[in-house]
C-alpha cells in the first residue's frame, strides 16, 4: 500500500478564494516550496506499507504455534519489558 497525495479531479482554482488563489500562485517567494534554505532540492518522500502483504509478520501466527499456545496465553505470559531490553542490548539470550 502506498500513500500518494493528489488533489481530486474536480479540483479548480475557481473554487479558492482570492487570497488562496493569490498565495497558491505566489511565485515571487525567495525560497519555493521544492528547495531548502541552502538551495538544495528536496526531493519527494514515497512510503510503502508492506507488512502483511510483501513481508509477513511471524508473530501472530507461527509464535504461538511454535510454543503450543493461543495469541491470548502467550500475550499474558510474556514479559513485557524483555522484548525492548533485548533489542537495545540491555539483555541477550542466555
Amino acid at each position: 500500500m502506498a500513500l500518494l497525495l493528489t488533489p481530486p479531479a474536480i479540483f479548480s482554482l475557481a473554487k479558492l478564494s482570492s487570497k488562496s488563489s493569490r498565495m497558491a500562485l505566489n511565485r515571487t517567494s525567495s525560497n519555493p516550496p521544492n528547495f531548502t534554505t541552502d538551495g538544495k532540492r528536496k526531493l519527494p518522500i514515497l512510503l510503502f506499507d508492506i507488512m502483511d502483504t510483501v513481508v509477513r509478520d511471524p508473530f501472530y501466527q507461527d509464535v504461538p504455534a511454535f510454543f503450543g499456545m493461543s495469541l491470548k496465553e502467550l500475550i499474558e505470559c510474556k514479559h513485557p519489558t524483555a522484548w525492548m531490553e533485548f533489542e537495545n542490548g540491555m539483555i541477550n539470550e542466555y
